[in-house]
């Protein structure tokens, strides 16, 4: 399904990567938090 994109998409396509690598630098960050909660 070849959807048209209007050319702002590609702006926002970047912007949400930087939201998600945030996303997962944050996730990864609360996980490693849990675990040492977790393990003592």
């Amino acid at each position: 399904m070849a959807l048209i994109k209007p050319h702002h998409e590609k702006r926002r396509r970047r912007e949400n990567e930087a939201i998600s690598i945030k996303n997962k630098k944050a996730c990864s960050e609360g996980l490693s938090l849990h675990y040492k909660l977790f393990l003592s």
